[in-house]
């Protein structure tokens, strides 16, 4: 399985376009005989949309924009377009997407059995190891609506395991293994999920950042360390060295909508998606430019946490709309007021550009606490000691899954 170089979008070898951007993919190879069948890179746009009299309205609509009375102030911006040709097609993709517009194709909810198999092994000497394990839970948003269900977790083991413990929502699983010796865990997930809009929130219907409880600020807006890197800390989530950029880009933002969303596309048009290991700190992302969701995840928590939004990520697993290729994935999560003072806890998928919307074809499995040693064990699970040598690698495959109604989510 592989990610779509735009976005990073999981995609199969069947898959022609991208689930998730709807660019073509991949850009060379078995199926570029196949370009000239799609009109678009675009994500999926409906029948309705997709008649060739758009054309013609788009040309209409131009000529408005430039003589009706009503268009003065575009006209004033037209007389820029001799020294600056690129304000032309910025207008006309912008009347294009209004009489155009994209969607989402997607379904409604989900159902689906998640294996979840991890190998150990020990060589050239003996090992002690420990397992963490986020165990995941049921996600219900602000007006009551399931997202995820999780109707069943339970795990095994090929082999002996010493113990297992609980503390939160995690469990330690330690154990030993002689030179040579393996074990295989595995872990179940039998999972109903939705697809869920955050529909209500707006700019018009937003708070301000004096509307988040003081709670939520205490407990996230601070910098947050990798402290198992070694024995060198990471500054993962470093609030002072994005602060003056989050200011400057947000300066005539009001909301808290508007903030995030400011931010939100700050990061996506800055920040290329590149697939990485080890997650960078923000400030390694912004400064070069790259980043796999993990890394734009951070950067966009940190600019929001600087200027006084407490955003923290979130991470699971990823399909694509066939349940195949299952990898990790991280989002953000952003407490969005409203103007009844209602909390909600949006999601905010980064590399995927789904702001405000979730889909079916994931799992949530742990949303960060502010604590950054509990951060930094996310993505160091496993640990062991001993004379050997640990070998560890773990792989996802849906055993069965069902897909029920379908939405239409139009794309930013």
């Amino acid at each position: 399985m592989r990610s779509c170089p735009h976005c990073g979008n999981r995609i199969d070898h069947t898959d022609v376009q991208c689930p998730g951007c709807g660019r073509l993919t991949p850009e060379q190879g078995e199926y570029s005989h196949l370009r000239g069948r799609l009109r678009s890179s675009r994500p999926f746009r409906s029948a309705r949309n997709s008649r060739p009299f758009l054309k013609y309205a788009l040309v209409v609509a131009i000529v408005l924009f430039l003589i009706l009375p009503q268009a003065a102030p575009n006209r004033e911006r037209a007389k820029e377009y001799p020294d600056d040709p690129s304000k032309v097609w910025e207008d006309l993709n912008s009347l294009w997407d209004f009489i155009n517009p994209r969607y989402y194709k997607v379904a409604d909810s989900a159902s689906f059995q998640l294996e979840r198999r991890i190998y150990i092994k020990a060589n050239n000497g003996p090992i002690g190891y420990t397992l963490r394990i986020p165990v995941p839970g049921n996600l219900t948003a602000a007006d009551g609506t399931m997202i995820q269900e999780l109707k069943a977790w339970n795990w095994g083991a090929d082999g002996l395991t010493d113990s297992k413990e609980y503390s939160g929502p995690w469990m330690y699983i330690n154990g030993t293994l002689d030179s040579g010796q393996d074990i295989t865990l595995t872990f179940t997930y039998d999972v109903v999920t939705k697809t869920y809009q955050w529909d209500d929130l707006s700019s018009r219907n937003s708070g301000t950042v004096d509307d988040i409880p003081l709670s939520l600020k205490t407990k996230y807006n601070h910098d947050e360390n990798m402290v198992n890197h070694g024995s060198d800390e990471r500054p993962l989530i470093n609030l002072t060295a994005v602060e003056d950029l989050a200011q400057q880009i947000t300066q005539n933002d009001t909301t808290v909508y508007d903030k995030v969303r400011t931010i939100f596309e700050f990061v996506t048009s800055n920040i290329a998606y590149q697939v990485g290991s080890e997650p960078k700190t923000c400030v390694e992302t912004l400064n070069g430019g790259v980043g796999d969701c993990d890394d734009m995840v951070l950067l966009f928590t940190a600019m929001c946490r600087s200027i006084g939004i407490p955003s923290y990520p979130g991470y699971g697993f990823i399909s694509n709309s066939k349940f195949q290729g299952w990898g990790g994935h991280s989002w953000a999560v952003v407490p969005i007021p409203d103007k009844n003072g209602v909390i909600h806890h949006a999601h905010i998928d980064l590399p995927n550009a789904k702001f405000l919307w979730y889909d079916p074809y994931r799992l949530i499995e742990w949303h960060s606490d502010g604590n950054e040693e509990n951060l930094s064990d996310y993505y160091f699970v496993f640990h062991s000691h001993g004379s050997g040598r640990a070998d560890f690698h773990q792989e996802w495959e849906v055993n069965s899954y069902s897909t029920q109604g379908e939405k239409l989510i139009k794309a930013d």
